[in-house]
């Protein structure tokens, strides 16, 4: 298929005539095509309907060659302007798109973390709590407001039993995660075992920002 040119220059007065055919031949192939019209003064009505064709502009004959440059730049420039538009459109459409998809993904997470039966908690990099689920809320007798922004060691309360910090710390560093039994305390006071697995949220630079 050849392509086809960036503008195009038609005269008219043709004695072979088709200069509007051509123009709409031209258009129907590419509508953003700039199409410049050479027509003499007495042609002017016929220039004006390839205006409403979509011809871009007409020029009189004889043009001078500043005059036919300077349209021809001006429509180039244009022409160069919507494509630019219609490609940053594109990028912004597909970013909102993945966006989008994104956001989904997060609040489908987000609802199988929240409807899920174990206790899920989050923490950041000093223990801090930032998120609990319901069955946390459900299981401890805590509720969200009183336990976020907390240290999660609030749970502990006054028991020792469970395994040191230590243990957790140099099981994470060896393996990437800890799996054991932890004990602690509902808001009631009486003793919790909980199974529960502990694994860090790792930055871009391998820094831990959550657990």
């Amino acid at each position: 298929e050849q392509a086809l040119p960036d503008l195009a220059l038609v005269e008219m007065g043709h004695p072979d005539g088709g200069a509007l055919e051509l123009l709409m031949v031209l258009r129907g192939h590419d509508g953003d095509l700039p199409v410049i019209m050479l027509t003499d003064q007495a042609e002017v009505d016929e220039a004006v309907e390839s205006l409403n064709l979509g011809a871009a502009a007409y020029v009189l004959k004889p043009p001078s060659l500043d005059e036919v440059l300077a349209v021809v730049n001006q429509h180039l420039e244009r022409r160069r302007l919507r494509q630019e538009n219609v490609l940053l459109a594109a990028e912004v459409h597909q970013e909102l798109e993945e966006r989008q998809k994104a956001e989904s993904e997060r609040d489908l997470l987000y609802a199988a973390v929240e409807s899920a039966g174990e206790v899920v908690v989050v923490t950041d990099a000093e223990s801090r709590v930032q998120y609990v689920n319901r069955a946390f809320v459900e299981t401890t007798g805590y509720e969200r407001e009183e336990i976020l922004g907390k240290d999660l060691g609030l749970l502990a309360g006054d028991t020792d039993a469970g395994p040191p910090i230590e243990e957790i710390q140099r099981d994470i560093e060896r393996t990437g995660w800890w799996r054991g039994t932890v004990v602690s305390r509902r808001k009631d006071g009486t003793p919790l075992h909980e199974s529960c697995t502990v694994a860090p949220v790792l930055e871009e630079n391998g820094a831990i920002s959550n657990f």
